[in-house]
C-alpha cells in the first residue's frame, strides 16, 4: 500500500473546510472524521431522512448521528464495525429501515469516496489506494488538490448568501417535492407499480439485505448494545402513496430479523403526530424543529429520556 504523505495546511486551505459547499462534498463524514467522543449512549446510521431526522441537541446524553445520504444497510453495518469502540456499554443503536432499504444499490467510485477516510480499507466495497491516497489529500489540503473546484463552489456559496438575504425564501412544496421523490424511487429501482407482486430480483435484493441486517443485529447484541430498528417519520403526501401491500412485501421481512431476535422494532413512517407541514424541509426530510420533536419522541418511547 502507498505511503500517504499529506501537506500542511494552507490558509485557503482552511478558509475551504468551513465552507457549506465543502461539508456537503464529503456528503457529512467530516463529522464521523473529526469523531473524538467516547462513551456514546446514543447513535443511530442511516441515510438521508436519518441525516436530517435525528437531531439530539439539547439533549442530556451522549448522542452521535452516523447518517450518510446515501447510505445502505451494509455501509451502516461497516460504520459500526469501525466505530463501536466509542460506544458505551449498552449504548443504544438506532438503525433507520426505510421503504426501499431492502435494495440492494450498487454505488460508484464517487460515492465511495467520502468513505476512505472514515473507513478502515477492508470494509471499503471495491476498495483502490489510489483512490484513498487522493481522499486522504483532499480532505486535508482541498485548495491544492481542485483549487478550481473550491473557487468556484466557493464563489457560488457566497451569492447564494446574497441572494437569501436579499429575496426571502419560501418553503418548497411538500406535494412537489413528494411526487418527486416517488418517481426517483421507482425509476431507481425499476418498479413501476407499488401495488404489484413483488419481482424475483427485489425478493433475491431482499434477501441479500436480511442477511446483513441479521448480522449487524448480532454484532451489536453480542457485544452488549441495544439496536433499535427505527422507520422514520415522513410526511403524508409520500406515505400515501405507498400502499400497505407494499410494507408486507419490501420492509416486512427485513423486520422479522429484528423481531426473531427480540429487537425493538419503532414504526414512525404514517404517525400522525408527525404530519406537521412546519416539521418538513421536503416530503422525505425534516427540519430542524421536525427533528428535534421527532428524536426526543423516539428516545422517550425507548424510556432514555
Amino acid at each position: 500500500m502507498n505511503k500517504i504523505i499529506v501537506k500542511p495546511k494552507s490558509l485557503l486551505d482552511r478558509l475551504i473546510q468551513h465552507t457549506k459547499w465543502y461539508n456537503d462534498f464529503w456528503g457529512g463524514a467530516l463529522e464521523i472524521y473529526n469523531l473524538n467522543t467516547f462513551g456514546l449512549q446514543v447513535v443511530n446510521l442511516g441515510s438521508g431522512s436519518a441525516v436530517h431526522n435525528f437531531n439530539y441537541s439539547g439533549l442530556n446524553l451522549k448522542c452521535f448521528n452516523f447518517a450518510l445520504g446515501p447510505q445502505s444497510l451494509l455501509h451502516d453495518f461497516n460504520i459500526i464495525k469501525n466505530y463501536f469502540s466509542y460506544f458505551a456499554k449498552g449504548c443504544t443503536i438506532l438503525i433507520p429501515v426505510c421503504p426501499f432499504s431492502g435494495m440492494v444499490v450498487k454505488y460508484d467510485s464517487k460515492h465511495n469516496f467520502k468513505y476512505y477516510p472514515i473507513l478502515h480499507p477492508a470494509t471499503i466495497p471495491n476498495f483502490d489506494d489510489t483512490e484513498r491516497t487522493r481522499a486522504y489529500r483532499t480532505i486535508r489540503n482541498p485548495f491544492s488538490v481542485m483549487p478550481s473546484v473550491c473557487v468556484k463552489n466557493t464563489l457560488f456559496e457566497i451569492l447564494r448568501g446574497l441572494k437569501h438575504k436579499i429575496v426571502k425564501t419560501r418553503s418548497g412544496n411538500l406535494q412537489a417535492s413528494a411526487d418527486s421523490m416517488m418517481t426517483s424511487w421507482k425509476m431507481q429501482f425499476s418498479i413501476t407499480d407499488l401495488y404489484a407482486p413483488i419481482s424475483e430480483q427485489h425478493v433475491k435484493d431482499i434477501n441479500c439485505r436480511k442477511g446483513t441486517l441479521g448480522e449487524m443485529l448480532d454484532f451489536c447484541l453480542e457485544r452488549g448494545f441495544k439496536p433499535v430498528v427505527v422507520m422514520p417519520a415522513m410526511h403524508p403526501t409520500l406515505h400515501k402513496q405507498i400502499p400497505t401491500c407494499f410494507d408486507s412485501q419490501y420492509i416486512a421481512p427485513l423486520l422479522e430479523e429484528a423481531e426473531k431476535r427480540g429487537v425493538a422494532c419503532l414504526d414512525y413512517m404514517r404517525d400522525e403526530r408527525f404530519e406537521n407541514d412546519n416539521y418538513y424541509l421536503s416530503a422525505l426530510f425534516m427540519n430542524e424543529q421536525g427533528a428535534k420533536a421527532f428524536t426526543k419522541q423516539v428516545l422517550k418511547d425507548l424510556t432514555l429520556i
